[in-house]
């Protein structure tokens, strides 16, 4: 079946046609391809899908067969209405943070967008503060007022949250999203951004599993967001919740009320700037827990870690570090978590990656921008007596890069032969059709 798969994709690709995405609403006459009669709806369906909508457009004409595909696109996307003066193409696919995000610069191809696949839309991004008065008004009556009741996944970029709702409702009763699970919230604005205000979350979003709240500032210290926790005090099923903002932009006490109500979260991330108050509370109310994500500002905090220090949760199975934290005792505050599983530092640095021989409990650890000529220190400083590391993975590694790394663990490798150490053995996994992919070293005994 993959064989045949592949083939046809060639196939198809060789020959081209325009989707019904691009020509939906057009005057062109669908045309048929001899070689796509002979392909199978599902295939068919799949090559569309697999291939993404700017793609899709370039290479298929066919508004009899793929149609199924195009809703498949347009229901697995997020769908970025960013209405815009500038750019020229209505619509844009990228491929960002693990999701795929179909941009449309255009009212008119927004608007026509939903009257074809509205149905099938559910995962939105809206940018307000990019939107003129004019197509906020439109946006708010044409699109979310007609569609919203079928999302489940809204993101919202703006300045202030209540005010927006406010907007959309146009005292017509305060809006609600019924299906939303997953709600995102950026602010924006050099003065701070707003999530306060005297009202029910909950009643916005009845079924809300999913919260994050992000500031789109550079430095954590400056990205304060005004909340009232009375607007969250009736949201009680969320399974994760992400507040990628300024710790005192709520208080603690607040903080661990919310989740105490909530103590089915099973992912979990804030901001560490100079105490660890809120990680007794995590240890406490979360006995669930399976991923915690810690924004460290400042390394204060690590003044208050020491070697009896623990953080007991016994589910734990991914901890993601990242920040500034160019401090060795951060591998001492991460051996404080007995039960995790993987580590991943993304933005660590040079001194911390070349410590990691120190983790005790971690199994796998995760990075990026590992430089070969750093390879050795990493690999050699290992206490193989003490830690449990066994899988060391570097994420954006392309094949010709991976051939350079693998080269210098073979050289590698022979040193720790002679040492009497553990070796490593380098695999490549692709995993898009550009050539980047991931390196993993298995730790031999």
């Amino acid at each position: 079946m993959k064989l045949a798969y592949v083939l046809a994709v060639n196939l198809f690709l060789f020959e081209g046609f325009i989707t019904q995405c691009e020509s939906a609403g057009g005057s062109e006459k669908p045309s048929t391809s001899a070689n796509q009669q002979l392909l199978p709806d599902n295939v068919l369906e799949e090559i569309f899908f697999k291939s993404g909508l700017e793609t899709t457009k370039k290479v298929a004409r066919d508004q009899i067969r793929s149609g199924l595909a195009g809703k498949k696109i347009f229901k697995d996307r997020i769908i970025d209405l960013y209405p815009t003066r500038w750019g020229n193409s209505e619509t844009e696919e990228r491929f960002q943070l693990g999701d795929h995000i179909i941009y449309i610069y255009s009212y008119n191809r927004i608007v026509s967008i939903f009257e074809e696949f509205g149905d099938v839309i559910n995962r939105v991004k809206i940018s307000f503060e990019f939107l003129d008065e004019d197509i906020r008004h439109k946006i708010n009556e044409n699109i979310i007022k007609k569609y919203s009741k079928n999302w489940t996944e809204l993101y919202i970029s703006a300045p202030n949250f209540l005010e927006i709702i406010d907007e959309i409702s146009n005292g017509e009763g305060r809006i609600r999203f019924p299906n939303v699970k997953k709600f995102t919230f950026s602010g924006v604005g050099h003065e701070g951004a707003n999530f306060g205000g005297s009202y029910d979350l909950n009643s916005i979003f009845p079924k809300l599993e999913s919260l994050t709240l992000y500031y789109t500032m550079i430095f954590i210290h400056y990205s304060k967001m005004e909340i009232n926790a009375n607007c969250l005090k009736n949201v009680t099923k969320l399974k994760k919740l992400q507040l990628d903002i300024a710790p005192d932009s709520f208080e603690v006490q607040d903080l661990k009320n919310m989740l105490a109500r909530n103590k089915q979260i099973t992912d979990f991330g804030f901001t560490i700037t100079n105490n660890t108050d809120t990680l007794p509370s995590v240890v406490k109310y979360l006995k669930n827990l399976q991923t915690l994500k810690i924004q460290i500002d400042g390394t204060e905090f690590l003044d208050h870690i020491s070697d009896e220090t623990i953080f007991n949760i016994p589910t734990l199975k991914r901890l993601s570090i990242s920040g500034g934290q160019d401090d060795f005792r951060t591998i001492d505050f991460i051996n404080c978590f007995k039960k995790v599983e993987t580590v991943d530092m993304i933005s660590s640095t040079d001194s911390i990656r070349s410590d990691i021989g120190r983790l005790i409990h971690a199994k796998e650890f995760i990075t990026t921008l590992v430089k070969i000529a750093n390879l050795q220190e990493i690999l050699q400083n290992f206490d193989e007596k003490r830690t449990n590391l066994k899988w060391f993975k570097i994420l954006n590694v392309d094949k010709s890069e991976y051939r350079d790394y693998n080269n210098e663990i073979t050289k590698i490798n022979q040193e720790l032969k002679k040492a009497e150490k553990p070796t490593w053995k380098p695999s490549y996994f692709n995993w898009n059709i550009r050539g980047s992919g991931h390196m993993v070293l298995t730790r031999e005994n």
